[in-house]
């Protein structure tokens, strides 16, 4: 599966940078292009981008085992 990485610096706690990034209905807020998100069962999301609102795209979030351990 393709994936992508990005990086860029603030002065939020980590804590709450990661709640931001990992809350999928909160993705409208701050990625660009992004319309609107509905959440299903846990991990599992639509996105809808900004001007296709008849284009849904179907996303799962998962969490490395190997992430988690290191951010415990």
């Amino acid at each position: 599966m393709p994936g992508f990485a990005l990086s860029a610096g603030c002065r939020a706690p980590v804590e709450e940078v990661w709640k931001l990034l990992f809350d999928p209905s909160r993705f409208p807020q701050w990625w660009a292009g992004v319309e609107t998100v509905r959440v299903g069962p846990p991990g599992e999301f639509t996105l809808w981008p900004t001007g296709y609102p008849d284009f849904p795209m179907p996303q799962s979030l998962r969490r490395l085992a190997a992430l988690a351990e290191a951010a415990a």
